[in-house]
């Protein structure tokens, strides 16, 4: 109880409360023994007295028989004393003589004539004889009941007396207790040990006063220990670790109120001379029987030179931190620089590998070979990118299903230009069956591979690379990759450390080779990661061996295949069927800043029959998102003007709902999620797989998969075939044999120039479809060849060749018939017409030339530029060399470079270098994009002469440029006639 309610001074409370009760005790014995006087027993005797006198008098009267008398006077007496409420006189014989205040009314006979404290009865004698009774009624000494006694003077007085004593013996015994010195109590041995130590150690009470000091905490804080004892604590100027001085959060605090001990806690304390000392805190409790708390022993070790110490540390930790945050800010934007490029190669890449039908077997394997190499090298980036798995010191593996050989020969592919630089041969051999699929990691499989195999060729100077397949134990299945090679080889000391990073064979070999001694040591992480391993032997002088062991699991009932199996797997691989998407009729919108990315994307979009609106910002996507109601918008994220978060961001707060997906190079973790929050309905990285975007928009549109099977070319189309669709190269003298033969077919669009450049990309076209047809009836692939009639029937029309329609339906009705005997007689109809249309280009020609003829002068000087052009043969844009799908941009560039080159020649005229400046800018950055090369540094010297304002230069470099632009193919050869009209009148 006491514990309750004093808390932590209950045993100071026990004492006083003792002290107290010995001095109350004391009290009520001289009460009882009498030693105390008492009010009640003083009003009991007078009131006696009073009676005894009443009585006396009354004797006196009644012998004297005068009643009267002895009623006035017991009147009197009640008047007089306020104790008396009422008097009378009774004889004998129980007859009321005198009645004094109503007293017959109160008055109540007393059982055996017994005196009360209110009720008093003395005796009236006559002579010898009782003659009546006097009877007295008074107040009360003493309330009735519980208010009695609490109002009782000696329960009054005991209350007060122990109160009183108790807080005085409380207040006195505090006093007392912090005079003592309980530092006397400590043995001399035990001060003279805890003096020695080097640490403070304080020893505190229940209230945090210090009662034990030794002399390190003394001389610390300049201070005696015995001036230290009975000082709080808080008196000096603590803090803790965040530089809280709040006495709640004192460590020793803590450690009583828990009764736990307090461990390796930091506070600092400020010492007289300024200086701030840091001490490792150590708390502990001292408990008293019962377990209860009754101080707290505090050790202070200082540890302000380790602090510092650690301040340095954290500094360097933080100078560390933000060089690599910006070690990671670079490697972002590095992969976005390298991103944006990549997306161009591998989306032109995936084009090409697209129109499988017009690809020599070579072409396709090297475009393959630019793919996966591609792909691989995104993998590369995305790893170096992912620093967490690297400054973690662990990797995070992603364990799905896959072709381990497909995996291995992608691999071989990639490799194989490397070897056959070096006339190495690269061989693949399975001498035991293997399964077709397993479950690992392809990516980091990959990565491993590839290491291995460039170390051994990098390492070989000739002879061969052995890739060898093998699982030998079906019942604990492994898988093991052995890549042997003929190479340097390694000694036993090389073989031991070869695993280890940034380590090589020797210097020579670094100087040699080359490399930075990282591959395998990443690769063996790897390879322990997916819970494998790699091997290394070698011969010095012969070869070197590295056999890549990987645990299989789960493969019961996955198909095994044999060595002849995988062979015929690997040439089905090849030859596998083209799977594309029928997509509805969709409006998409494309918003990217870089022209190169729009005009890829809107260049696959059209082809699957989309519209497509392109905007060159945030900005101005967010503007046409609102005019028009596209089912889907492709929306770069980092853009000048808004970005693409912005953007997205408004779109949904103005209720947009139509998917936004985010094309972005930006592929660090965490983009994904910053551009779902931000409102993007779905995430690609760039470069964009078209495959992939295509997928996604079939998904999004409801679109329908479609197989096409592929047809090869009976033989290899010549790679200079394409070169020779040039206007200049088909050019055919009228007067020759093969004009007499065949007459020229004039499209009916060329009479507007517009059109001839569909014309001639509808005649490339057709030269490919000729040898797909061909390829077609030989294999007697008769629904090959009526699709392809029945492209012809429908194309030729609409390019205003309707020459070719009567014969391609004639066509396609004989493939339906499979009648291959017309089929060929139709289809050297088609060839026919085809020779026909390519020499109706010559008069198509003449019929969008300039027909003014009113200068002599001018005419010849147009027709001597059109003999110089093509003497000096036609310039052809690079991006059409393999397929003529990308001849829909060279023709936009080639309509922005007619108009761009009369402002060129105006400017030039009229000597205006600033707009000049501005036009061969253009000009240098544009011609190379779209594969005009031999542009640009003619229009880098016309930039140059601009800025220094030297008509000399910019003439002659502006003749040059002149020149090179007639040669463009399909630019209007009358380009400059008009201009020249004009400034010839000037």
């Amino acid at each position: 109880m006491l514990e309750r309610i004093f808390g932590k001074h209950s045993s100071k409370a026990r004492i006083a409360l003792g002290q107290a009760s010995i001095i109350v005790s004391l009290v009520l014995m001289a009460a009882m023994t009498g030693l105390l006087p008492n009010e009640g027993n003083i009003k009991r005797e007078a009131r006696i007295v009073l009676a005894e006198t009443i009585a006396v008098n009354s004797s006196l009267y009644i012998t004297r028989s005068d009643i009267r008398r002895m009623h006035s006077v017991l009147e009197v007496t009640v008047k007089r004393n306020t104790d008396l409420l009422s008097a009378g006189v009774r004889r004998r014989d129980s007859k009321l003589l005198a009645d004094i205040a109503e007293h017959s009314s109160y008055w109540k006979p007393l059982e055996g004539l017994a005196s009360t404290d209110t009720d008093v009865v003395v005796p009236v004698w006559e002579g010898d004889q009782q003659w009546g009774q006097v009877e007295l009624r008074f107040t009360p000494i003493e309330a009735q009941g519980l208010w009695g006694y609490l109002t009782n003077p000696v329960v009054i007085f005991i209350m007060f007396l122990s109160s009183s004593c108790f807080v005085i013996f409380f207040w006195y015994l505090g006093r007392m207790l912090k005079q003592l010195d309980p530092s006397q109590a400590v043995p001399d041995r035990v001060r003279s040990a805890l003096d020695t130590m080097a640490e403070s150690l304080l020893v505190m009470d229940i209230k945090q006063n210090i009662v034990l000091a030794n002399q390190a905490f003394s001389t610390l804080v300049g201070r005696p220990a015995e001036k230290l004892v009975g000082l709080k604590a808080s008196t000096f100027p603590w803090l803790d670790n965040n530089n809280d001085a709040s006495v709640d959060k004192y460590p020793w605090k803590i450690a009583m109120e828990n009764g736990e001990p307090i461990t390796n806690h930091i506070v600092r304390l400020q010492l007289p001379n300024k200086l701030n000392k840091s001490f490792m805190v150590n708390c502990s409790p001292v408990l008293l029987p019962g377990g209860k708390v009754g101080g707290v022993l505090v050790s202070l070790d200082d540890v302000t030179a380790l602090e510092e110490k650690d301040i340095e540390l954290r500094r360097s930790k933080e100078e560390a931190e933000m060089a690599n945050q910006a070690k990671s800010e670079f490697l972002a934007n590095m992969s976005h620089e390298i991103r944006t490029p990549m997306n161009a190669i591998l989306g032109f890449t995936e084009l090409l590998r697209r129109d499988r039908g017009g690809l020599q077997p070579d072409q396709r394997k090297h475009l393959n070979t630019i793919s996966s190499s591609g792909q691989h090298l995104l993998d590369l980036i995305n790893d170096i990118l992912d620093l967490s798995k690297v400054e973690a010191g662990h990797l995070d593996v992603e364990i799905i299903d896959c072709k381990p050989v497909q995996l291995i020969q992608q691999v071989m592919q990639a490799m194989k230009v490397k070897a056959d630089e070096k006339d190495l041969e690269l061989k693949f051999e399975t001498r035991t069956a293997l399964p077709e699929e397993i479950k690992t990691d392809p990516g980091r499989v990959r990565q491993i591979l590839t290491n291995l195999i460039g170390n051994s060729i990098k390492f070989t100077e000739q002879g061969s690379i052995t890739v060898r397949v093998s699982v030998p134990d079906r019942t604990n299945p492994q898988l093991i990759v052995e890549i042997i090679d003929t190479g340097i080889g390694m000694t036993e000391q090389q073989v031991s450390s070869v695993f280890d990073p940034f380590v090589q064979a020797d210097s020579s070999i670094t100087r040699r080779f080359g490399g930075t001694g990282l591959g395998l040591s990443i690769s063996h992480k790897f390879a322990n990661a997916l819970g494998g391993d790699i091997l290394a032997s070698s011969d010095y002088g012969q070869g070197s061996t590295f056999s890549l062991i990987l645990d299989l699991e789960d493969t019961v009932g996955t198909a095994w295949l044999t060595p002849d199996d995988l062979l015929f797997e690997l040439e089905h691989e090849e030859s596998s069927d083209v799977i594309k998407w029928r997509l509805p009729v969709a409006d998409i919108l494309v918003v990217d800043d870089g022209n190169e990315n729009r005009e890829l994307l809107k260049l696959v979009l059209e082809d699957l029959g989309i519209n497509v609106t392109t905007a060159v910002h945030g900005q101005d996507g967010l503007e046409k998102a609102l005019q028009h109601n596209f089912d889907v918008i492709l929306m770069d994220v980092q853009m000048p003007v808004m970005d693409g978060y912005s953007a997205v961001s408004e779109m949904r707060k103005m209720g947009l709902k139509q998917s936004v997906v985010a094309l972005t190079a930006h592929a660090m973790k965490g983009i994904e999620k910053r551009c779902i929050e931000a409102g993007y309905s779905h995430y690609m990285t760039k470069p964009i797989n078209i495959e992939a975007l295509v997928q996604l928009l079939a998904e999004l549109l409801g679109g329908e998969k479609v197989v096409e099977k592929t047809l090869l070319p009976s033989q290899p189309l010549n790679s200079s075939c394409i070169d020779d669709f040039s206007y200049e190269a088909k050019l055919v003298d009228p007067e020759s044999e093969q004009s007499a033969v065949y007459q020229p077919i004039v499209s009916s669009l060329a009479a507007n120039k517009k059109f001839i450049g569909i014309v001639k990309r509808f005649i490339t076209k057709l030269e490919l479809q000729l040898v797909q047809m061909k390829q077609a009836l030989k294999e007697d692939d008769f629904s090959g060849l009526s699709d392809l009639a029945h492209w012809l029937k429908g194309s030729a029309g609409s390019v205003g060749f309707d020459d070719f329609t009567e014969v391609a339906k004639e066509l396609e009705d004989a493939a339906k018939a499979r009648n291959k005997e017309k089929a060929e007689n139709q289809l050297s109809n088609v060839e026919q017409l085809y020779q026909r249309a390519l020499l109706g280009l010559e008069s198509s020609n003449d019929m969008t030339e300039n027909p003014d003829n009113t200068g002599v002068k001018k005419r010849v000087a147009q027709e001597k530029l059109q003999l110089e052009s093509i003497d000096k043969g036609a310039i052809r844009s690079s991006l059409v060399e393999n397929n003529p799908k990308y001849q829909k941009i060279v023709d936009r560039f080639i309509t922005r470079l007619e108009e761009q080159s009369l402002e060129i020649d105006k400017a030039v005229y009229n000597r205006n270098y600033d707009e000049l400046g501005k036009l061969s800018h253009w000009l240098k950055g544009s011609a190379g994009s779209v594969g005009f090369a031999d542009l640009t540094e003619p229009a880098m010297a016309l930039e140059d002469a601009a800025k220094r304002h030297d008509q000399t230069s910019v003439e002659e470099s502006y003749a040059q440029i002149r020149s090179l632009i007639l040669r463009v193919e399909n630019v209007n050869p009358n380009l400059f006639t008009a201009v020249e009209s004009i400034q010839s009148d000037e």
